[in-house]
């Protein structure tokens, strides 16, 4: 049997025209609120609480993370999928319109980091003399994802 793994889904926010593909993601991927989570009405979402699917195959979050990108583009949200394996890392996503998309590995909490392979290679590959600021400022905004998680941490509830 292959691996399978949790996978968690909070929508921030959904403007009218974005609420049905949300709706039918969360009906495809089989997520729930979380068991002490508000219950909501038919076609509602619970904006900034967790929707979770446990027996999730390796690459749904990837999968849903396209789908919501290309079917509700408005929609600000943040997936991750735990682990699979003690091998592997998890994903995160994290979209808010008009500022982008940040994809990285996460741990079993959804908390996102770049390997520090990663991160060597990319401070490695700087120009001689190039400062921190200016790195963070550049390259690394991107790498480390500092205006998506910027933007979310106004939203997030405490996992």
């Amino acid at each position: 049997m292959p691996d399978r793994s949790p996978l968690q889904l909070y929508v921030h926010h959904v403007s009218d025209a974005d609420r049905p593909a949300v709706l039918a993601a969360i009906a495809a991927y089989g997520l729930d609120l979380e068991f002490t989570e508000p219950q909501c009405a038919e076609g509602e979402i619970a904006l900034s609480y967790q929707y979770v699917y446990f027996e999730s195959a390796p690459d749904s979050g990837k999968e849903l993370a396209a789908y919501l990108l290309a079917n509700a583009p408005g929609a600000e949200f943040e997936i991750w999928q735990d682990p699979a394996t003690t091998e592997s890392d998890g994903l995160y996503v994290g979209h808010v319109p008009g500022i982008g998309t940040y994809e990285a590995a996460c741990d079993g909490k959804g908390r996102p980091y770049v390997p520090v392979t990663e991160l060597a290679a990319s401070l490695i590959n700087q120009p001689a003399g190039t400062t921190v600021a200016r790195f963070l400022g550049g390259e690394g905004r991107k790498l480390l994802g500092t205006d998506v998680l910027t933007a979310l941490a106004r939203r997030t509830r405490k996992r």
